[in-house]
Formats: C-alpha cells, structure tokens, sequence
C-alpha cells in the first residue's frame, strides 16, 4: 500500500464544458479583482469598497466561495479536439482513479479542466459543482499519461569569472550557491545546465547556440524587454525533464503592487551572480 509522503503535492481538480477557449477564460479570469484589490490597498482616496472586491473575483471563485486562486500553483487547460479519453489521460492524476470518479459522476464529455494545490488555497472551497466545472475530488499529483508540455527557466547575463570559477557556482548540487540562491533543492542536477562563453554573444546569438530553437522565442522577447542586448552566460533550468523536479517559485517585479505573491515564493532579485532572471515558461504540446 502507498502511504502519503509529506511532499506529494495533492490536488483538487474540475472539469467541464466550455464554448470555446474565450468563454473559459473569462469565466476563470482575475483581473478584475485584483485591480480593484490593489486600489483598495494602495491607494487611501479609493472609492473601492470590500464589497466590490468581492463582487469582482472571478465567477468560478465566486461560485466555490473562494477569494482567489493562486496562479502559480495551478494547471488549466482547454483542450479542443480530443476524443474523452485523451482528454482524462491529460489531466495530472492517476488514470484509474480519475476514470473511476467520471463513471460514477456519468461525465460523458469534457474538454477543460482546472487543478489548483491544495495547499495554495487561501480558503476552504466548496465542494459542489459550479455552473460550467464539475467537481471530482482530491488527488495526489501525476505527470499526464499523455503529457507533451516543456516547463523550464532561464537567466541571462554576463560574469567575468573564468568558466572554472563560474563552475564552483553549482558545484554540491543543491547546497551549491547557484542552487540556495534561487531556492531550488529537489531536482535531477542533469536538469540544470549552465553555459559559458569566454566572449559576449548577442542575445539571439546566445540563444541559438545553447537551446533548440522552440524554446528561445518566449524567452528571447522577455530578454529584450530586460534591456539585455549582448551575454556570455545562460542558466537553463529543464523542470519537466524529469519527474519530481522542483518548480522554480520566483516572483516577478514587475507583479508586484498588480498580484499577490504567492506562497512560498520569493520576490525576483536584481542579480543572481550578475545574470538577471529572465522567467518561468511553458511550451504546450
């Protein structure tokens, strides 16, 4: 019999039916409130009533009577054009126990599903179907069956260090100063790869000869946006390479005043060794 470990991450997990992708994220969305949510904060002439507040989260929080969620610490998806069946191999908990939960709730479509950590909730939801998701209990996190999606992390920048200095940076796994520095101490190491150069490349340049080309458009524009323009080093952190990876947990800057920061997450700092965080990504397959 498996017994729970402390660190299996569990899960509540939805279903449902939507229109279309538009439908779904507007009945998801949280813009609303927290705008109004960081009025009411920040500025004292506000007009901006807790009332309001509440009125203006989402309607899947209105309807589970939760304030928010944590947009971290969660997985949607909308997925059109899949046969049932592919669609429950793609939801991240074990196949037996989701099918199981399905027949007996006689679910016969779906083609969206919302999985939220437990431990992410700032309150307890309700447990009752909404008017668009059903609700199919609690379970202990699994990578999908059928799972495709790439979820790394990158920094960018550049060091004066030799590459032999640069090394003692990640030397001692997740006791190494790279790994404390960032907060990440549960992964493959063969998942963090460093590159260095004894000469700046431009960015692009840098890019094109560290990773494969689909995973450098998302990250390159982010790049530019930090002003970033030539380098010698890129940190590549591949999450998703291998079951049990940790997931890097830092808080942009330029969220901050605009979302709460989620737990257990920390604030993005000016320099890591001189490289700058360029950010978290994920590449749907």
């Amino acid at each position: 019999m498996h017994n729970k470990k402390e660190e299996d991450r569990m899960n509540h997990i939805w279903i449902g039916n939507f229109e279309n992708e538009f439908e779904f994220e507007k009945y998801i969305c949280q813009k609303e409130y927290f705008e109004k949510s960081n009025e009411y904060d920040c500025n004292t002439n506000s007009n901006v009533t807790e009332k309001d507040i509440k009125d203006a989260r989402s309607q899947f929080c209105k309807e589970i009577d939760i304030d928010f969620y944590d947009e971290d610490f969660l997985i949607i998806k909308f997925l059109e054009n899949l046969s049932f069946y592919d669609f429950t191999l793609s939801i991240p908990a074990k196949y037996s126990q989701i099918s199981k939960i399905i027949s007996k709730k006689k679910i016969k479509n779906a083609n969206a599903y919302f999985v939220i950590d437990t431990k992410s909730l700032p309150n307890k939801p309700t447990f009752l179907n909404s008017t668009k998701l059903t609700y199919l209990g609690e379970f202990e996190e699994e990578t999908p069956q059928n799972s495709k999606d790439i979820n790394f992390s990158i920094w960018v920048g550049t060091t004066n260090k030799s590459k032999v200095e640069f090394a003692k940076l990640f030397e001692n796994g997740k006791q190494s100063p790279f790994c404390k520095e960032i907060g990440l101490n549960k992964f493959n190491p063969k998942s963090l790869k460093w590159f260095h150069f004894d000469f700046n490349y431009t960015v692009e340049g840098l890019y094109k000869n560290c990773l494969p080309s689909e995973f450098c458009k998302l990250p390159l524009n982010l790049t530019f946006e930090k002003e970033i323009k030539t380098a010698n080093v890129l940190v590549f952190y591949f999450e998703s390479e291998y079951k049990g990876n940790q997931k890097i947990k830092i808080f942009p800057k330029k969220y901050v005043g605009k979302y709460p920061m989620p737990p257990k997450s920390q604030l993005e700092k000016d320099d890591y060794f001189g490289l700058k965080f360029i950010g978290n990504f994920r590449i749907e397959k």
